[in-house]
C-alpha cells in the first residue's frame, strides 16, 4: 500500500509523541524479623517508658506488699530479743510483732523467760495481771508480751491497761515507764514482798525491760504500726 500522507497542520510542524510508557511500581515486601529502626524502638518520653513497664510488670504478690520487715524464725532470738546490731532501739519503739500463717512465735516467746498476756484472756487483762507483769518485767529485765492473736484490739489493751494507773499505755510506748518515778506506783508492797523494795530495783535490770506486741492479723492498723516497729513472720521454703 502508498504510505499516508501525513498532512501538515497550518501552525507548524507535527510533533508525534512517543507513546507513554507504563512502568509497574515495584513491591517491596519487608523481611519477616527485620529490626526497627532507633526511631521506632525510641520511646516518647521517660514517663512513658514507666507506664509501659508498670502495665506489663506482673502484679506484686502479697508477700511484697505486706507490712513489716520479714525475719525468720530462726532470727528471731537474734532480731527481737537479742536486737543484733540495735536496730530495734534505735528505731525508739516496741516490736510489733506479724505472725498471720500461725503461732510459731507466739509459742516461742510464751515459753521463753517473759510476761506474757493473752489478750483475749480476762484473766490476763484483770488490771492485778496486768499489774504484775509489768513491775515483774521491769524488776527482773525481761520482755512483757501483749499476744492480740487475730483481733485488732490495740485500743481496748490500751484501756486495761489504764486501769491500773492513768496513762500506763502511753508511759510504756514512749518509754517514759522505765523512769523510778513512773514504775514505782506500779509496786503494791501488800502483795509484792520485799523483793519489790525500791532498792531492789536496778538500772541495768531495768534497760532490759522490753514490750512486744503480736498479731495474726495480716495488715495492723496503721496506727499501730506507725506506733511501733513491725517484724514479720516468714517461714522458708
Amino acid at each position: 500500500m502508498p504510505p499516508k500522507t501525513v498532512k501538515k497542520p497550518a501552525g507548524g510542524p507535527v510533533v508525534s509523541k512517543a507513546p507513554t510508557k507504563t512502568v509497574a511500581k515495584k513491591t517491596v515486601t519487608p523481611k519477616t524479623g527485620a529490626k526497627p529502626t532507633a526511631k521506632e524502638t525510641k520511646p516518647a518520653t521517660k514517663a512513658g517508658a514507666k507506664a509501659a513497664t508498670a502495665a506489663t510488670a506482673p502484679e506484686a504478690s502479697g508477700e511484697e506488699t505486706e507490712p513489716g520487715i520479714k525475719v525468720n524464725l530462726k532470727e528471731l532470738d537474734d532480731v527481737l530479743i537479742k536486737d543484733v546490731g540495735n536496730k530495734i532501739k534505735d528505731s525508739g519503739k516496741w516490736p510489733l510483732l506479724i505472725e498471720a500463717g500461725g503461732e510459731r512465735a507466739a509459742t516461742f516467746l510464751r515459753y521463753r523467760d517473759t510476761n506474757y498476756l493473752n489478750a483475749i484472756s480476762p484473766g490476763d487483762m484483770e488490771p492485778d495481771s496486768i499489774r504484775r507483769a509489768v513491775i515483774g518485767a521491769i524488776r527482773y529485765g525481761k520482755p512483757v508480751v501483749v499476744d492480740m492473736m487475730e483481733v485488732d484490739m490495740f485500743q481496748l489493751v490500751s484501756d486495761r491497761f489504764n486501769e491500773v494507773i492513768p496513762k500506763l499505755m502511753d508511759m510504756i510506748m514512749d518509754k517514759s515507764i522505765m523512769q523510778e518515778d513512773n514504775y514505782m506506783p506500779l509496786v503494791n508492797k501488800d502483795l509484792d514482798g520485799a523483793e519489790y523494795d525500791q532498792m531492789r530495783f536496778n538500772d541495768q535490770q531495768t534497760e532490759k525491760f522490753n514490750f512486744i506486741i503480736i498479731t495474726k492479723n495480716r495488715y495492723p492498723p496503721e496506727a499501730l504500726l506507725d506506733m511501733t516497729y513491725p517484724l514479720r513472720i516468714v517461714v522458708p521454703v
